[in-house]
């Protein structure tokens, strides 16, 4: 089935960093997607679609590196941003009133993170760090910078979370209980990870590369198999987001791969699981987010878009 994408410009905002916008579903109390992004000067846009756009902001000290979900909070039905600046991580409410503030005893920046269940994970340079209510219970000094992490709980039945951190080193390391368990080298520099599609099992893991590759891989029995790997026809560029969504509305869940450079390309799944290539489409502007939803209509799957330049 053909993909077929047509743009509309939002808004305009202030220069913005990687990884700093995210699309939050509906859920018991709002029916509308929000699209949250913040820009070079600590503000944080929140839009919502009713009828029209409406736009709420609220600004944050120090410059924001990274805006997530608390995904510890979604099965309570209760959305609230995670944000890093410096050495902070602070949680605020969809209306922008700041909850709580964490602040790490680490020199340098949180550059990643993420919230589950079982704590708030994040990284600063080659330094893994998890929180469990807010305080220190695993540390771990890796031998190259962190990329990104990732946190799969309850993989084969044992309801301790594995850990995948990925390296600049070309390595990908899971860890259990902050010690390393086992170790991947990839094809590149790996700059980012998310999960594979529903229709596999919660031990596959994907993978991109700052060379422009992007890869499946297995943990099987917690030791990490390659599945696949493919390297765009489009770009060399270094892969800035993976993401899986029903664009199509087969019930079946597409790879959408952005890279830095403003490609952005979309890959449907044959028989076997491996990847084909769909769409393509070149953005002029080098991209800093790609997140997929419904956000305008109910009905009609988007990917938005975030530039360097703020649009």
């Amino acid at each position: 089935m053909l993909l077929n994408l047509r743009k509309t410009e939002y808004d305009q905002i202030d220069t913005t960093r990687s990884n700093c916008a995210i699309l939050i579903p509906p859920n018991a109390k709002s029916t509308t997607w929000r699209f949250v992004v913040a820009d070079a000067s600590n503000k944080v846009h929140i839009y919502e679609y009713k009828n029209q756009v409406n736009h709420i902001v609220f600004k944050v000290r120090n410059p924001i590196i990274r805006i997530r979900l608390d995904e510890a909070q979604v099965d309570k039905q209760r959305y609230r941003l995670l944000i890093s600046h410096g050495t902070r991580i602070s949680i605020y409410s969809i209306k922008g009133k700041q909850l709580m503030e964490y602040s790490s005893n680490i020199d340098g920046t949180i550059s990643s993170m993420t919230s589950v269940q079982s704590g708030v994970y994040f990284v600063i340079e080659a330094i893994y760090q998890k929180l469990v209510n807010w305080e220190e219970k695993e540390f771990l000094l890796c031998a190259d910078k962190i990329t990104d992490i990732l946190v799969l709980d309850r993989v084969f039945e044992c309801f301790i979370p594995l850990v995948v951190i990925s390296c600049v080193d070309r390595m990908l390391r899971v860890l259990k209980k902050g010690i390393v368990v086992a170790e991947l080298e990839v094809a590149g520099p790996p700059t980012c990870l998310a999960n594979a599609n529903m229709q596999l099992r919660s031990d596959h893991v994907i993978y991109g590369t700052s060379d422009g590759k992007v890869g499946l891989v297995q943990l099987s029995s917690g030791v990490p198999v390659q599945r696949w790997e493919l390297c765009s026809q489009n770009t060399r560029s270094a892969v800035l987001s993976l993401e899986h969504y029903d664009l199509l509305k087969d019930k079946q869940e597409q790879l959408i791969v952005a890279y830095e450079d403003g490609v952005i390309e979309v890959y449907t799944y044959d028989e076997f699981g491996y990847p084909t290539l769909i769409y393509e489409t070149k953005i002029n502007q080098r991209l800093t987010a790609v997140r997929a939803g419904n956000f305008a209509h109910a009905d009609f799957p988007e990917l938005v878009c975030v530039t360097y330049s703020g649009e």
